[in-house]
Protein backbone atom coordinates (compact mmCIF):
# COMPACT_ATOMS: atom_id res chain seq x y z
CA UNK A 1 0.00 0.00 0.00
CA UNK A 2 1.61 3.90 -1.24
CA UNK A 3 0.49 6.85 -0.04
CA UNK A 4 -0.92 9.80 -2.10
CA UNK A 5 1.73 12.34 -0.42
CA UNK A 6 5.21 12.53 -0.50
CA UNK A 7 8.26 15.30 -1.25
CA UNK A 8 11.53 15.09 -2.48
CA UNK A 9 14.40 16.74 -3.80
CA UNK A 10 17.07 16.57 -6.04
CA UNK A 11 20.12 17.97 -7.02
CA UNK A 12 22.41 18.34 -9.87
CA UNK A 13 26.01 19.88 -10.07
CA UNK A 14 28.22 20.49 -12.24
CA UNK A 15 31.19 22.78 -13.97
CA UNK A 16 28.41 23.86 -16.28
CA UNK A 17 25.18 23.41 -14.88
CA UNK A 18 23.17 23.46 -11.24
CA UNK A 19 20.01 21.69 -11.79
CA UNK A 20 16.92 21.90 -8.90
CA UNK A 21 13.86 19.72 -9.05
CA UNK A 22 11.22 19.39 -6.06
CA UNK A 23 8.41 16.96 -6.57
CA UNK A 24 5.43 16.81 -4.15
CA UNK A 25 2.68 14.90 -4.06
CA UNK A 26 -0.79 15.45 -2.81
CA UNK A 27 -4.24 14.06 -2.94
CA UNK A 28 -5.85 13.43 -6.28
CA UNK A 29 -8.52 11.26 -7.64
CA UNK A 30 -7.05 11.23 -11.02
CA UNK A 31 -3.29 11.56 -11.97
CA UNK A 32 -2.81 15.08 -12.57
CA UNK A 33 1.14 16.74 -13.25
CA UNK A 34 1.82 20.61 -13.29
CA UNK A 35 4.81 21.97 -14.00
CA UNK A 36 6.86 24.57 -13.31
CA UNK A 37 9.74 26.46 -14.12
CA UNK A 38 11.52 29.87 -13.74
CA UNK A 39 13.69 29.24 -16.71
CA UNK A 40 11.92 28.48 -20.20
CA UNK A 41 11.37 24.51 -21.03
CA UNK A 42 10.89 23.25 -24.43
CA UNK A 43 7.60 21.43 -25.69
CA UNK A 44 9.89 18.27 -25.93
CA UNK A 45 11.50 18.15 -22.79
CA UNK A 46 7.90 19.09 -21.09
CA UNK A 47 6.91 16.04 -22.75
CA UNK A 48 9.49 13.71 -21.45
CA UNK A 49 9.48 14.67 -18.01
CA UNK A 50 5.55 14.31 -17.86
CA UNK A 51 6.50 11.23 -18.91
CA UNK A 52 8.78 10.05 -16.90
CA UNK A 53 7.05 11.36 -14.07
CA UNK A 54 3.70 9.63 -15.22
CA UNK A 55 5.49 6.23 -14.37
CA UNK A 56 5.99 6.44 -11.32
CA UNK A 57 2.26 7.58 -9.59
CA UNK A 58 -1.01 6.30 -10.67
CA UNK A 59 -3.01 9.02 -9.45
CA UNK A 60 -2.66 12.67 -7.14
CA UNK A 61 -1.82 15.88 -7.81
CA UNK A 62 1.71 16.02 -8.57
CA UNK A 63 3.45 19.32 -8.86
CA UNK A 64 7.42 19.91 -10.05
CA UNK A 65 9.52 23.10 -9.64
CA UNK A 66 12.93 23.03 -12.03
CA UNK A 67 15.03 25.22 -11.56
CA UNK A 68 18.48 25.54 -13.44
CA UNK A 69 21.68 27.77 -13.69
CA UNK A 70 24.95 27.62 -15.83
CA UNK A 71 27.77 27.80 -14.05
CA UNK A 72 29.99 29.13 -17.20
CA UNK A 73 29.67 32.02 -19.51
CA UNK A 74 26.66 31.63 -21.70
CA UNK A 75 28.10 31.37 -25.20
CA UNK A 76 25.88 33.50 -27.52
CA UNK A 77 25.38 33.52 -31.47
CA UNK A 78 24.36 35.90 -34.45
CA UNK A 79 20.52 35.36 -35.87
CA UNK A 80 21.73 36.00 -39.15
CA UNK A 81 18.53 35.48 -40.79
CA UNK A 82 16.94 38.16 -38.37
CA UNK A 83 19.65 40.32 -39.24
CA UNK A 84 19.93 40.13 -43.13
CA UNK A 85 16.20 40.17 -42.96
CA UNK A 86 16.11 43.96 -40.94
CA UNK A 87 18.99 45.37 -43.33
CA UNK A 88 17.69 44.42 -46.68
CA UNK A 89 13.77 46.15 -45.42
CA UNK A 90 16.16 49.46 -44.02
CA UNK A 91 17.94 49.62 -46.94
CA UNK A 92 14.30 49.66 -49.21
CA UNK A 93 13.05 52.39 -47.08
CA UNK A 94 16.04 54.43 -47.47
CA UNK A 95 15.98 54.05 -51.27
CA UNK A 96 11.86 54.40 -51.43
CA UNK A 97 11.97 57.69 -48.69
CA UNK A 98 15.24 59.19 -49.58
CA UNK A 99 15.95 58.83 -46.08
CA UNK A 100 20.29 59.56 -45.14
CA UNK A 101 22.14 58.44 -42.13
CA UNK A 102 23.85 55.46 -41.64
CA UNK A 103 22.40 52.22 -39.73
CA UNK A 104 24.68 51.92 -36.38
CA UNK A 105 25.80 48.29 -34.45
CA UNK A 106 23.80 49.33 -31.17
CA UNK A 107 20.83 49.35 -33.50
CA UNK A 108 21.22 45.75 -34.37
CA UNK A 109 22.26 44.75 -30.93
CA UNK A 110 19.20 45.85 -29.31
CA UNK A 111 17.31 44.13 -31.98
CA UNK A 112 14.94 41.47 -29.94
CA UNK A 113 16.46 37.93 -30.64
CA UNK A 114 19.62 39.27 -33.21
CA UNK A 115 21.94 37.56 -30.30
CA UNK A 116 20.58 34.44 -29.15
CA UNK A 117 22.20 31.81 -26.75
CA UNK A 118 23.56 29.06 -28.13
CA UNK A 119 21.35 26.18 -27.40
CA UNK A 120 21.68 23.03 -29.68
CA UNK A 121 25.12 21.37 -27.68
CA UNK A 122 23.46 22.61 -24.31
CA UNK A 123 19.61 20.97 -24.47
CA UNK A 124 21.18 17.59 -23.93
CA UNK A 125 23.40 18.56 -21.54
CA UNK A 126 20.51 20.09 -19.52
CA UNK A 127 18.06 17.68 -20.40
CA UNK A 128 20.19 14.59 -18.93
CA UNK A 129 21.37 16.97 -15.93
CA UNK A 130 17.22 17.60 -15.05
CA UNK A 131 16.63 13.97 -15.59
CA UNK A 132 19.23 12.76 -12.98
CA UNK A 133 17.88 15.61 -10.66
CA UNK A 134 14.10 13.94 -11.34
CA UNK A 135 15.54 10.45 -10.27
CA UNK A 136 16.55 11.87 -7.09
CA UNK A 137 13.53 13.59 -6.42
CA UNK A 138 11.10 10.91 -7.84
CA UNK A 139 12.88 8.21 -5.29
CA UNK A 140 12.65 10.34 -2.39
CA UNK A 141 9.29 10.88 -3.00
CA UNK A 142 8.93 6.96 -3.64
CA UNK A 143 10.90 6.06 -0.62
CA UNK A 144 8.25 8.39 1.42
CA UNK A 145 5.07 7.34 0.14
CA UNK A 146 5.67 3.99 0.72
CA UNK A 147 6.76 4.79 4.04
CA UNK A 148 3.52 6.48 4.98
CA UNK A 149 1.34 3.87 3.03
CA UNK A 150 2.59 1.28 5.70
CA UNK A 151 1.40 3.31 8.50
CA UNK A 152 -1.80 4.03 6.64
CA UNK A 153 -1.83 0.12 6.20
CA UNK A 154 -1.59 -0.87 9.54
CA UNK A 155 -4.90 1.90 10.69
CA UNK A 156 -6.76 0.84 7.90
CA UNK A 157 -6.34 -3.32 9.40
CA UNK A 158 -7.11 -2.30 13.16
CA UNK A 159 -10.08 -0.04 12.24
CA UNK A 160 -11.27 -2.74 10.06
CA UNK A 161 -10.82 -5.50 12.99
CA UNK A 162 -13.13 -3.61 14.86
CA UNK A 163 -15.66 -3.11 11.73
CA UNK A 164 -15.29 -7.18 12.19
CA UNK A 165 -15.96 -7.54 16.22
CA UNK A 166 -18.80 -5.20 16.02
CA UNK A 167 -20.31 -6.67 13.43
CA UNK A 168 -20.31 -10.05 14.96
CA UNK A 169 -21.57 -8.19 18.21
CA UNK A 170 -24.44 -7.02 16.44
CA UNK A 171 -25.23 -10.29 14.67
CA UNK A 172 -25.36 -11.86 17.87
CA UNK A 173 -27.25 -9.17 19.84
CA UNK A 174 -30.00 -9.52 17.11
CA UNK A 175 -30.32 -13.08 17.45
CA UNK A 176 -30.75 -12.80 21.33
CA UNK A 177 -32.93 -9.80 21.25
CA UNK A 178 -34.91 -11.25 18.98
CA UNK A 179 -35.92 -14.42 21.23
CA UNK A 180 -36.16 -12.37 23.94
CA UNK A 181 -38.29 -9.68 22.93
CA UNK A 182 -40.88 -12.18 21.34
CA UNK A 183 -40.97 -14.57 24.15
CA UNK A 184 -41.36 -11.36 26.30
CA UNK A 185 -44.42 -10.39 23.45
CA UNK A 186 -45.94 -13.69 23.70
CA UNK A 187 -45.96 -13.65 27.31
CA UNK A 188 -47.82 -10.53 27.46
CA UNK A 189 -50.18 -10.86 25.45
CA UNK A 190 -50.68 -14.64 26.81
CA UNK A 191 -51.70 -12.62 30.30
CA UNK A 192 -54.00 -10.59 28.64
CA UNK A 193 -55.82 -12.61 27.34
CA UNK A 194 -55.88 -15.36 29.80
CA UNK A 195 -57.33 -12.15 32.15
CA UNK A 196 -59.91 -12.13 29.73
CA UNK A 197 -60.66 -15.73 29.17
CA UNK A 198 -59.62 -16.01 25.48
CA UNK A 199 -56.26 -18.32 24.29
CA UNK A 200 -53.59 -17.14 22.08
CA UNK A 201 -54.25 -18.08 18.54
CA UNK A 202 -50.81 -19.69 17.31
CA UNK A 203 -51.49 -18.88 13.77
CA UNK A 204 -52.33 -15.54 14.60
CA UNK A 205 -49.25 -15.49 16.28
CA UNK A 206 -46.90 -16.38 14.43
CA UNK A 207 -48.07 -13.77 11.38
CA UNK A 208 -47.57 -10.93 13.97
CA UNK A 209 -44.15 -12.52 14.69
CA UNK A 210 -42.92 -12.56 10.84
CA UNK A 211 -44.47 -9.02 10.49
CA UNK A 212 -42.47 -7.73 13.29
CA UNK A 213 -39.43 -9.69 12.07
CA UNK A 214 -39.23 -7.99 8.87
CA UNK A 215 -39.95 -4.81 10.18
CA UNK A 216 -36.84 -5.02 12.29
CA UNK A 217 -34.50 -7.76 10.66
CA UNK A 218 -30.60 -6.13 9.78
CA UNK A 219 -30.02 -10.01 8.49
CA UNK A 220 -29.66 -8.72 5.30
CA UNK A 221 -27.00 -5.68 6.15
CA UNK A 222 -25.50 -7.70 8.43
CA UNK A 223 -24.16 -10.54 5.54
CA UNK A 224 -23.60 -7.51 3.34
CA UNK A 225 -21.23 -5.75 6.33
CA UNK A 226 -19.42 -9.24 6.45
CA UNK A 227 -19.02 -9.82 2.95
CA UNK A 228 -17.64 -5.89 2.17
CA UNK A 229 -15.30 -6.55 5.26
CA UNK A 230 -13.50 -9.97 3.68
CA UNK A 231 -13.41 -8.24 0.53
CA UNK A 232 -11.32 -5.47 1.53
CA UNK A 233 -8.94 -7.56 3.25
CA UNK A 234 -8.59 -9.20 -0.22
CA UNK A 235 -7.85 -5.91 -1.65
CA UNK A 236 -5.33 -4.85 1.09
CA UNK A 237 -3.47 -7.97 0.42
CA UNK A 238 -2.77 -6.95 -3.42
CA UNK A 239 -0.75 -3.67 -2.15
CA UNK A 240 -0.70 -1.46 -5.23
CA UNK A 241 -3.26 0.63 -7.02
CA UNK A 242 -6.25 -0.16 -4.25
CA UNK A 243 -7.36 3.23 -3.11
CA UNK A 244 -10.25 3.62 -5.53
CA UNK A 245 -11.57 0.43 -4.54
CA UNK A 246 -11.15 0.77 -0.92
CA UNK A 247 -12.69 4.65 -0.91
CA UNK A 248 -15.39 2.19 -2.62
CA UNK A 249 -16.28 -0.23 -0.53
CA UNK A 250 -16.13 2.16 2.45
CA UNK A 251 -18.80 4.09 1.07
CA UNK A 252 -20.68 0.24 0.86
CA UNK A 253 -19.38 0.05 4.48
CA UNK A 254 -21.75 3.26 5.73
CA UNK A 255 -24.60 2.29 3.35
CA UNK A 256 -25.07 -0.86 5.30
CA UNK A 257 -23.78 0.92 8.83
CA UNK A 258 -26.43 3.78 8.35
CA UNK A 259 -29.33 1.28 7.37
CA UNK A 260 -28.74 -0.88 10.09
CA UNK A 261 -29.13 2.48 12.55
CA UNK A 262 -32.45 3.25 11.06
CA UNK A 263 -33.61 -0.30 11.94
CA UNK A 264 -31.59 -1.26 14.65
CA UNK A 265 -34.44 -2.63 17.33
CA UNK A 266 -33.58 -1.58 20.68
CA UNK A 267 -31.18 0.53 22.33
CA UNK A 268 -27.91 -1.86 22.55
CA UNK A 269 -27.99 -2.43 18.73
CA UNK A 270 -27.97 1.28 18.44
CA UNK A 271 -25.06 2.25 20.47
CA UNK A 272 -22.81 -0.79 18.59
CA UNK A 273 -24.23 0.40 15.36
CA UNK A 274 -23.18 3.58 16.21
CA UNK A 275 -19.32 2.86 17.25
CA UNK A 276 -19.43 0.70 13.69
CA UNK A 277 -20.12 3.83 11.84
CA UNK A 278 -17.07 5.46 13.96
CA UNK A 279 -14.34 2.82 12.64
CA UNK A 280 -16.00 2.90 9.35
CA UNK A 281 -15.89 7.08 9.15
CA UNK A 282 -12.20 6.41 9.80
CA UNK A 283 -11.40 4.30 7.43
CA UNK A 284 -12.65 6.58 4.88
CA UNK A 285 -10.73 8.89 6.31
CA UNK A 286 -7.84 6.55 5.76
CA UNK A 287 -8.29 5.51 2.36
CA UNK A 288 -8.65 9.07 0.74
CA UNK A 289 -4.91 8.97 0.61
CA UNK A 290 -4.33 5.95 -0.68
CA UNK A 291 -3.28 5.33 -4.21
Amino acid sequence: MRSMTGFGRGIFESEELSVLVDVKSLNGRFLSIRLHSAQEIDGELDLKIRQKVSMYFLRGNIEIKINYRNQKPLEFEINHSLIKGFLQTVNKMKEEFNLPGELEVNSLVLLPKAIIPKQMQESKVLEEAIFHALEIALSQVERMRETEGSLLEGNILKHLKQVKKLTTLIERRVKRFNKERFQRLRDKIGELLSNVGLELDESRWLQEVVYLAERSDIGEEVTRLKSHIEHAYSIISEKNDIGKRLDFLSQELMRETNTILSKAPDIEIKKLALQLKDEVEKIREQVQNVE
